[in-house]
């Protein structure tokens, strides 16, 4: 999607991403005005037009033990990657949204999850936006400040802080 044209109109730059197949009928179908003309109003839409860099569907291929990923993480999901430190494993995935500031990259993720809850979302979903964060670091070199979730059904930005995961 360009960002110019669904600012304008949202629903029309759905039909168009139809038509050029990079969207399914039945994903036209489901997307609700309503869940997708808030963006365009917020303060994360509002940060990422003022970025000098913006890195849209940013694909990856890291090898797993090049991500700095702390010795003394407690988190029982982080100890496969860990463990597979030393097997040249490679890890692949699709950056939604990561854009430069002045002081360091900010991460964003879009989530069209049906929840009631900040939380639900950040249980899902920050393990990957950490294991991403690492990935874009690797990639970039730069600091990554910042990671976020975009809701769609809660129609705001979420932060994930991180600490010791």
């Amino acid at each position: 999607a360009r960002f110019s044209r669904a600012e304008r109109d949202p629903m029309r730059e759905l039909v168009h991403l139809y038509e050029r197949g990079f969207i399914t009928e039945e994903q036209l179908r489901t997307v609700r005005r309503e869940e997708i003309e808030p963006f365009f109003t917020s303060s994360l839409y509002e940060r990422i037009k003022k970025s000098p860099l913006v890195l849209r569907e940013k694909k990856f291929l890291v090898r797993i033990s090049d991500l700095e990923i702390p010795e003394n993480i407690e988190d029982e999901a982080l100890k496969p990657i860990l463990a597979s430190r030393g097997s040249g494993s490679m890890m692949k995935g699709i950056i939604d949204i990561a854009f430069r500031e002045e002081d360091g990259f900010v991460l964003a993720d879009y989530k069209t999850d049906n929840v009631r809850t900040e939380e639900e979302l950040l249980e899902r979903y920050k393990l990957q936006l950490y294991i991403y964060s690492l990935a874009l670091h690797q990639i970039t070199g730069a600091e990554v400040k910042e990671c976020l979730i975009y809701s769609t059904v809660l129609r705001r930005t979420i932060k994930a802080e991180f600490g010791n995961i």
